[in-house]
């Protein structure tokens, strides 16, 4: 025995503690022995992540930089099957610099999306002009992670800590550190970028290789050797693994938000124009850098007009390329006919037309899965399109170019029938009833006051809108000065008659009326989001941004918001006396209409708390926080408050659960002081709050204190500055998409533009 353990001394490699290393940071704080390995024995028995402090003695530096870096994957038992990927002798060939640290730095913001562990830092795409010899050494604190298992620590209370993680599922962010090599910038269009630290999985969607060889030939043919456009850098296409990691982002990330694509008729079709549409967005979530992204666009673009494709295939890859378009920056800076607005019309047509020909053909024969998918995915590219032009009308307010009166075609059904599997799931889950026309839905939740519970969610978006849709045509009704005139034959002055421009729709009754109802159909919608909230343990779904985001555009003048910040930023045409006419109509929403207003900022704030917990990284949530940090920023700058709201108040604590926030008429009754209930003096806007409390802040908000995150008192001097300020942090964060970086630009210099205007 004593010659075995001699022998083990020589043989076996030392341990960090012979090494000259400290013991871990657990054991340290235990005061307990440390073994000194790697992951060392106490922390491998309470599945605890094993630190070790780094030393700052020449002797444990030298060992340090010559040891090789800890291969984090294998340490955590994960799936490798993309390793040729993140070799560097595999692009020798491509001109990537050898000699490269490809270990990206593991900082503190490392988690697992699908467990719901929270995440720090921003998505910041890196992308310098010269790729520098040395990429940084190894991180600070070398960290060793034993196998992931099921229930990560600190997750339940059953971990032993006195408090577990919160339940909040953000997309995988990374920090600022490099992530990637790349080859040196050069002006024009590359696919040189390969990822270091591409997400692994065994769910890649994979695509057949006669497609993935389509894609190459038409990359040499419309990009490396163009007739009439600028050549691409020369290098060769990614390979086909990279390209999977690309369409298992699009599907993870982008599909949640817009489900109009099925994964199984996609791999089954031989067009390979929809697969880079696909890539196209699914790079916006790899943290590539924007040259890549703009090649890749730029070749969508080109395999666009060059594409045989037929239907479904072409129109799908069309819906993909609007996206990107519309929200690669503000409309203001670019033509509509730019931003493919006007395909969105065709393609709804082309899709209703095809639906319209399955229908004919089923009825004929008896329905099956297969051609109930057909059909469906009809369905649901049409309403994709309008979906997209509503949502780009309702964040800009732009008239749409389709109409209420387009969307005939049945809604689409639920998710649980989408994605069935096989005929028998499908034959389980198939509704007896087939869903409504989002016209007949709108009726049924006005009057009715009710939505079944096994429609889906992409239908409910689709109300969603359509009851912006719906006021927003109200509203355009009643602000025609000749509504108010009652004809007659003898000749009157006009100017006596009718009334002054603009007209104030809050005074209108049939306007306010119909904001009241609106209001009544997004809380039966909200009820019905918080039982699927409570049944995630409290992760809320992406449809929640938007019944919040509904709020914020249907009871604030947010074209009078957008119009004067854009004057203050600049002019963009818009001279001082329609800045004026802004500021005044801003002033009376929040004194006159200020019930609504403070509805309003209270569905803002929480716009806030949506993006920053549960964020997607989709393209509609920076015009979301930058349209809410404006109507914010008006509400703390014109609302009536009294002095005693501007004063230290006692915080009370607030429900964990989120409500709904119910509308209230603009005389409320006094049944919570006749009963004696005791009266909050704090609201915090950017958390979710009770319905009671809200009411009570709808109607008292003048002597209660709005609190944010980072804001303080929103009723303070300082606190529409200091929400401006939180919004630029928020958006700083949204780095997927190219209008993103565009509002954040905006909302800096408004920031500072406001700051320096004149106090109202």
């Amino acid at each position: 025995d004593a010659l075995q353990r001699h022998e083990i001394t020589h043989n076996s490699q030392p341990s960090l503690l012979q090494q000259g290393a400290r013991a871990c940071s657990n054991c340290a704080a235990a005061k307990s022995r440390c073994s000194g390995h790697a992951l060392c024995s106490r922390c491998n028995t309470k599945s605890l992540v094993c630190t070790y402090p780094i030393s700052h003695s020449p002797n444990d530096s030298r060992t340090s930089t010559s040891q090789p870096p800890v291969d984090l994957n294998a340490l955590a038992n994960q799936e490798t099957t993309l390793d040729d990927i993140f070799n560097p002798k595999f692009w020798e060939s491509t001109n990537v610099l050898e000699n490269t640290n490809w270990l990206a730095a593991l900082g503190d913001d490392y988690f697992d999306f699908d467990t719901g562990m929270s995440a720090q830092g921003p998505v910041t795409p890196w992308c310098s002009t010269a790729i520098p010899e040395n990429l940084p050494p190894t991180p600070k604190v070398v960290v060793f992670l034993k196998p992931l298992e099921d229930h990560q620590n600190g997750e339940f209370y059953v971990d032993g800590q006195p408090n577990r993680l919160p339940h909040v599922k953000r997309r995988r962010t990374t920090s600022t550190a490099p992530i990637f090599a790349a080859e040196k910038q050069h002006s024009g269009f590359s696919l040189a970028w390969r990822p270091v630290n591409a997400e692994k999985t065994a769910d890649l969607i994979s695509i057949r290789r006669e497609t993935f060889e389509a894609i190459a030939s038409s990359y040499e043919r419309l990009c490396l050797n163009p007739t009439h456009a600028l050549p691409f850098l020369a290098c060769r296409l990614p390979p086909l693994a990279q390209v999977e990691v690309a369409l298992h982002c699009y599907w993870k990330y982008f599909d949640p938000v817009l489900p109009f694509l099925h994964s199984e008729l996609t791999s089954q079709s031989e067009g390979c124009t929809l697969v880079v549409a696909m890539c196209a967005i699914g790079n916006r979530f790899m943290q590539a850098p924007t040259q890549y992204i703009a090649s890749w666009d730029e070749f969508l673009r080109r395999s666009l007009h060059d594409s045989d494709d037929a239907a479904p295939i072409l129109a799908q890859a069309t819906l993909l390329h609007c996206v990107i378009e519309m929200y690669k920056d503000v409309p203001w800076s670019r033509p509509e006919n730019e931003l493919n607005v006007p395909q969105l019309v065709t393609i709804f047509e082309e899709a209703k037309s095809a639906y319209e020909g399955c229908r004919e053909t089923e009825s004929e024969q008896e329905q099956t899965r297969a051609s109930w998918l057909d059909r469906e995915q009809y369905i649901r590219l049409a309403y994709g399109a309008w979906l997209l032009d509503a949502m780009f009308a309702c964040h800009y307010h732009r008239a749409p170019r389709l109409s209420l009166e387009h969307a005939t075609l049945p809604l689409p059904s639920s998710e649980a029938v989408w994605h069935s599997k096989d005929e028998s799931e499908w034959q389980k889950e198939e509704p007896h009833i087939a869903p409504p026309s989002l016209s007949v839905a709108l009726q049924e939740l006005y009057i009715d006051k009710k939505f079944p519970q096994d429609r889906g969610e992409f239908a409910r978006v689709i109300v969603i809108y359509g009851l912006y849709q719906h006021l927003w045509t109200v509203s355009r009704y009643c602000e025609n000065p000749l509504l108010t005139w009652n004809p007659i034959a003898k000749p009157q002055a006009s100017l006596e008659v009718l009334p002054k421009q603009p007209i104030w729709l809050p005074s209108i009754p049939a306007f306010a009326r119909w904001q009241n109802s609106t209001c009544d159909a997004l809380d039966v919608l909200h009820w019905q989001a918080n039982a699927t909230i409570g049944r995630a343990s409290g992760l809320e779904h992406p449809t929640v941004l938007h019944l919040h985001f509904a709020r914020v555009v249907m009871l604030a003048p947010c074209f009078n918001l957008v119009r004067l910040a854009r004057y203050m930023c600049g002019g963009y045409g818009i001279d001082k006396a329609t800045s004026e006419q802004d500021t005044n109509q801003i002033r009376r929403w929040a004194v006159q209409h200020k019930y609504k207003a403070r509805l309003a900022a209270i569905h803002a704030g929480v716009v806030f708390w949506h993006v920053r917990k549960y964020s997607h990284d989709a393209f509609y949530e920076a015009p979301s926080v930058a349209l809410a940090s404006l109507l914010l920023w008006a509400f703390g700058t014109y609302a009536s408050k009294s002095p005693t709201n501007t004063t230290t108040a006692r915080s009370s604590s607030q429900p964990p659960s989120p409500e709904p926030s119910l509308h209230t008429d603009e005389s409320p009754d006094d049944a919570q002081e006749a009963q004696g209930d005791p009266v909050c003096s704090i609201i915090l806007l950017d958390r979710p709050t009770d319905d009671e409390l809200v009411q009570q802040f709808i109607k008292r908000g003048h002597e209660m204190q709005a609190h944010m995150t980072g804001v303080g008192n929103l009723y303070d001097d300082e606190g529409p500055q200091r929400v401006l300020s939180q919004a630029t942090k928020l958006l700083s964060t949204l780095a997927c998409w190219g209008v993103s970086t565009r509002w954040l630009q905006f909302i800096q210099k408004f920031s500072e533009k406001a700051k320096h205007r004149p106090g109202e």
